[in-house]
């Protein structure tokens, strides 16, 4: 069932970068049935992947995706950070302009989308077997008017054009993958950056940016908090340039090899 269709990602859930690249390559490629594919080649998503990172320009996006986090995440992927450029990678500094204005557009197209595809079941009334903040969020949806739904559709270009420009000057963008570390199940606010947030807000802010724009994103375990819960280190790239991320991923993975912890959760 789609959440939204022009947001959706599809991947592999997976224990290693390589298992995601053969994951990656049978879920990949047009499919004539579903419009929202494009006829792209697929590339051989394993052949890069021992190639090492030596000369890469690795992107970090100061702005949105730093400075809200809880302390112990951004120090994990700082010394993340410093593990690629070790591996001989270069690091870019940059800032994407607009990017505050992201949260209003996902929300109108994802919340307008979500109606869109639930109407007939809005219309029914089946909408009263939902969970209250699901239904919410279903009926909301049809506050969003034609012209919020434009606007957040142009905001999207905009982003769209805003990241390609970076990509023209860097090989990838390595960032937190979310701001927190995991939450009790209950647990109403979580605190960022002296904020205080609900854990959903929290949770997504740092992957939406890719929803909207489109572009392929990994996330891979960089390192443990003091409560034994992983943190994990986002990579995105170039559209359909999923090779390239999964690689610098597979070279990240090798430092330490923290995808073959184990959460300290108790049972």
């Amino acid at each position: 069932m789609p959440h939204s269709w022009s947001l959706d990602h599809a991947g592999p859930l997976t224990r290693s970068t390589r298992d995601a690249a053969l994951m990656l390559q049978v879920l990949a490629g047009h499919d004539k049935l579903d419009p929202a594919t494009a006829a792209v080649p697929v590339a051989d998503y394993r052949a890069g992947l021992d190639a090492g990172i030596a000369g890469m320009r690795i992107g970090v996006c100061r702005n949105h995706f730093f400075g809200r986090n809880e302390v112990e995440v951004e120090r994990l992927v700082d010394a993340a950070i410093a593990d690629l450029q070790a591996l001989g990678a270069r690091t870019v500094h940059f800032e994407i302009p607009n990017l505050q204005y992201g949260l209003g557009a996902i929300f109108a197209i994802e919340l307008a989308s979500s109606a869109a595809w639930h109407d007939k079941g809005l219309q029914s009334g089946a909408t009263a077997d939902m969970a209250d903040d699901v239904r919410t969020l279903v009926e909301i949806g049809r506050l969003v008017t034609a012209a919020d739904y434009l606007k957040a559709e142009q905001l999207r270009v905009q982003l769209i054009r805003d990241f390609a420009k970076v990509l023209e000057q860097v090989d990838v963008i390595v960032t937190p993958s979310s701001a927190v570390t995991a939450w009790k199940r209950g647990q109403p606010s979580v605190i960022t950056g002296g904020v205080e947030e609900s854990p959903l807000a929290a949770s997504w802010r740092l992957t939406y940016p890719y929803n909207l724009t489109g572009m392929p994103a990994v996330s891979v375990p960089c390192g443990f908090d003091s409560r034994g819960l992983p943190a994990g280190l986002q990579i995105a790239g170039k559209m359909f340039d999923e090779a390239t991320i999964l690689r610098v991923a597979h070279a990240y993975e090798g430092v330490h090899r923290w995808h073959e912890g184990v959460p300290g959760v108790a049972a």
